[in-house]
């Protein structure tokens, strides 16, 4: 015991304090070689807090203040710290008013319209009026498309577009067989949301295009080339007639709405036009006619194919 006693005295404790003052020693040597550089603070306004020795710098109630060391190291340095990410506010699409249609396209309006008046016969005085953008080219080509087969639509149709862009690929493909007269209005070719103002300029357009019809006594009918016709109406809307205003009122199962796609097919009437509402977007609008076989054109060039609007005919004849 006492050989374990005077070992322990003279072997363990004088071990004891060479470990506690080399571990010192190496601490203290750590701790100088931390890298003292002062951050800047100017640079951490948008910056996280650091609570760390340093000067506090306060502007208002925000301390944009730091410390020192090794924090430069994690980003928080002049050169190492990246530029907060900017968010900008999204911006709404001015509006523009409605568009003002020049005495130049006015007067073309009337011209074709009145010329494709004459050319119809005295018991269907009627034309055909479609106002389009340019995010209904397609579904306007695919209704010229449906309606090709049918007599007497197309001599008496004018599609009035807001760009001349529309109008060159209609005519590029049917030529003159079909009327198209440009507005040159430029800044309404995509598709708007239902009720935004842009959507409410076209309709009040359109409303006004209309007034300019009749105020010229030119009798036609609105008609949306989003729809499907499967007759043409025109020789049903003669059936009667009230100090010259014709009257006839459709039925449902003779104009139809968007709701007859969700019908069952064996419930279904064959109507004459059938509309594509109750869908907004015109991707979900031509989506939902290519579905159930509404949709001739070519997939990758947007041609007529008359062959499906021949089997379109014979199905719902």
């Amino acid at each position: 015991m006492g050989r374990l006693k005077l070992a322990f005295r003279n072997v363990l404790v004088p071990l004891f304090f060479v470990y506690f003052f080399l571990h010192i020693g190496f601490t203290t040597w750590k701790l100088f070689q931390v890298d003292s550089s002062r951050i800047g603070y100017e640079n951490l306004r948008d910056g996280p807090l650091l609570a760390k020795g340093g000067k506090h710098v306060k502007k208002g109630n925000v301390i944009e203040a730091i410390g020192y060391g090794k924090l430069s190291a994690m980003g928080f340095g002049n050169k190492m710290r990246k530029k907060p990410k900017q968010v900008h506010p999204v911006l709404r699409p001015k509006d523009e008013g409605v568009p003002e249609l020049s005495e130049k396209v006015k007067t073309t309006v009337i011209e074709e319209s009145q010329n494709l008046l004459n050319k119809t016969s005295v018991s269907s005085n009627f034309i055909y009026i479609a106002m389009i953008n340019n995010a209904y080219e397609r579904m306007t080509l695919n209704w010229i498309c449906n309606t090709a087969l049918m007599e007497n639509v197309h001599n008496r149709t004018l599609i009035i577009s807001m760009d001349s862009s529309t109008c060159h690929s209609i005519k590029t493909q049917w030529d003159e067989t079909i009327k198209c007269v440009s507005l040159d209005i430029d800044n309404y070719k995509i598709g708007y949301d239902w009720g935004r103002q842009q959507y409410i300029n076209i309709l009040t357009l359109r409303a006004n295009i209309m007034e300019l019809l009749t105020s010229n006594d030119i009798p036609h009918v609105l008609i949306e080339t989003d729809a499907t016709w499967f007759k043409d109406v025109m020789n049903q809307l003669c059936a009667s007639q009230h100090n010259g205003l014709v009257c006839r009122q459709f039925e449902y199962n003779e104009i139809a709405d968007g709701k007859w796609f969700k019908m069952d097919e064996q419930t279904r009437e064959i109507p004459y036009i059938l509309n594509n509402n109750f869908n907004s977007g015109t991707k979900n609008k031509e989506t939902r006619q290519a579905l159930n076989g509404f949709w001739f054109l070519a997939t990758k060039t947007n041609q007529c194919v008359i062959s499906k609007v021949r089997r379109f005919m014979d199905k719902y004849s």
